[in-house]
């Protein structure tokens, strides 16, 4: 069932993401429009802390006008792999460098239009290493214990779907 693509254009492109209008040939003939959204891929990290706290992050988010509480996470940098870019992202948000990273898996965040996928991943063994980024100012980090993130997320004080996806990952595939 691939769409074949007939005409494709630019009508945005800026610093975080592009726009692209097109228009597909649908198998059975019928041609039908899209709007893309292209973003780069990126990670999301669950850091664990000696004490089996995991860090998360508060930050306010334009689009939700709100203060978000999630996990560390970013695009990744061009050539980049997804461990590179979640130990920079995890120094830059929080602070801390992991000695240990392990994929978990990862996910189209809404693939009915954007294109960003993101890689999902475990860091431990952390050292305080902070790099700074011009973005990260106003960013707060709080360590939570696996059964109080559960509780946020069964009383709706987590809402990010990149956090609440990645943290399905982590929870289904580990013993916390």
């Amino acid at each position: 069932m691939v769409e074949k693509i007939l005409s494709s254009q630019y009508i945005y492109c800026g610093n975080l993401i592009k726009v692209r209008k097109a228009a597909v040939e649908l198998p059975s003939g019928k041609v039908a429009p899209r709007e893309l959204v292209e973003h780069n891929p990126c990670v999301v990290v669950i850091a664990e802390d000696a004490d089996g706290k995991l860090l998360m992050v508060k930050q306010y988010r334009l689009a939700a006008s709100q203060d978000m509480l999630e996990l560390v996470a970013g695009s990744m940098d061009a050539g980049e792999t997804p461990e590179e870019s979640a130990s920079r992202e995890l120094r830059e948000e929080a602070g801390y460098k992991p000695h240990k990273l392990k994929q978990l898996g990862g996910f189209y965040s809404s693939p009915g239009f954007l294109t960003e996928y993101l890689h999902v991943l475990v860091a431990s063994d952390l050292e305080y290493a902070p790099l700074t980024a011009e973005d990260t100012e106003d960013i707060e980090v709080f360590r939570y214990t696996p059964a109080e993130v559960k509780a946020m997320i069964a009383g709706g004080q987590i809402t990010d779907s990149k956090t609440l996806a990645g943290l399905m990952l982590y929870f289904s595939r580990t013993s916390v």
